[in-house]
């Protein structure tokens, strides 16, 4: 009776602390649209002036130790596999820490199976009377840069450091009513 106890105890525990380590992933589109997180696989952002000879040599190191990486566009590709220590495996580490990784992000799903991901970009949409500069300083919102989106004088495709939190953090930042 003690072992089955112990067991059920330790197997909460375990749910518990899954539970803590999982991130919501939503975004505000009038209301939370909520997305679930795909725990095999991720993307990969290469620096886009990256040698094609050292994205294929990083490609291959990957597959060696059982990742399979697929080409989404030339600057980006999926990464699946056991992702649990992949950003610590050294041979991405070491891309990111020389600059040919630019970053990693999730892959995620919508709720009709609608595969996504994230970049480095938002588009967000401010208030005429509104200056974009001081809504992203106010929101602390780390820029990289913003250019007006077509003819629209209130709609911005922003470019951010994603060092600390994903652009959809930020996004949501942004969006909270």
């Amino acid at each position: 009776m003690k072992k089955i106890l112990f067991i059920i105890i330790a197997l909460l525990n375990s749910l518990c602390f899954q539970a803590q380590e999982s991130q919501v992933f939503y975004y505000y589109h009038n209301e939370k649209i909520y997305l679930d997180k795909i725990e095999n696989a991720k993307v990969i952002h290469f620096n886009k002036t990256i040698d094609a000879l050292q994205k294929d040599y990083i490609c291959n190191q990957l597959k060696a130790v059982d990742y399979i990486t697929t080409e989404i566009t030339p600057v980006m590709y999926t990464v699946s596999g056991n992702m649990i220590q992949f950003e610590q495996d050294t041979i991405v580490s070491a891309a990111i820490k020389n600059g040919n990784i630019l970053y990693i992000t999730d892959m995620l799903m919508y709720q009709d199976a609608t595969i996504l991901w994230t970049s480095n970009e938002i588009i967000t949409r401010i208030p005429l009377e509104s200056d974009l500069h001081n809504v992203l300083l106010d929101n602390r919102i780390p820029v990289i840069s913003f250019r007006q989106l077509g003819y629209n004088k209130q709609t911005y495709v922003v470019e951010l450091d994603i060092t600390d939190n994903s652009a959809i953090d930020y996004a949501n930042k942004l969006s909270k009513p």
